[in-house]
């Protein structure tokens, strides 16, 4: 499936999210996390999550690979991580500038199959910019950005003009770790 078939549809979203996003030098993989910002309150487990954990069955993830980015999805279908076996001296040093967010703490709703295991794959070119003045990385992954939306803090979606996925921001990355 080409990128220009993947398209997407944002809606609010009820809890806000944080992302941290940092760069593993011994494992040379890029990771990014997405976590509730407040921890939902614990609810007492209903008979399906009884019954679940009685039989050691896990919720249902969902993973999708975008060339050689492997994003790891909830059962909502909503970022767990972003992760990314790469290497910083292939990645192109510029300014990136501060994208106008259309969009805040949003869901997003991705228009793809995934196949018997959960896991949907598109082959498509991935090029990274990193921007270390502002510590942020910018996966490409199609044509020009026409809006932007938080989905949260720290990771935002680049969207082209007919709602496809273009464009990957992570914001205050770690280049430390």
């Amino acid at each position: 499936m080409p990128v220009s078939l993947l398209h997407v549809r944002m809606s609010p979203q009820p809890h806000r999210r944080v992302a941290r996003s940092c760069w593993d030098s011994e494992s040379s993989t890029f990771v990014c996390t997405v976590r509730p910002l407040v921890p939902a309150e614990p609810s007492p487990p209903s008979l399906a999550e009884h019954i679940n954990e009685s039989l050691h069955i896990e919720p249902r993830r969902f993973r999708l690979m975008l060339g050689s980015i492997d994003i790891l999805l909830d059962e909502d279908h909503q970022p767990k991580s972003i992760e990314l076996y790469t290497n910083p001296t292939q990645w192109k040093i510029c300014e990136i500038a501060t994208p106008n967010i259309i969009g805040e703490d949003e869901k997003l709703d991705l228009e793809v199959d995934y196949d018997k295991n959960n896991i949907a794959s598109i082959d498509i070119h991935v090029s990274i910019e990193h921007d270390p003045r502002r510590n942020r990385v910018l996966f490409r992954l199609g044509s020009a950005v026409s809006k932007w939306h938080r989905i949260a803090t720290g990771l935002l979606l680049g969207l082209d003009r007919k709602g496809r996925l273009s464009e990957i921001l992570c914001e205050d990355v770690n280049m430390e770790a």
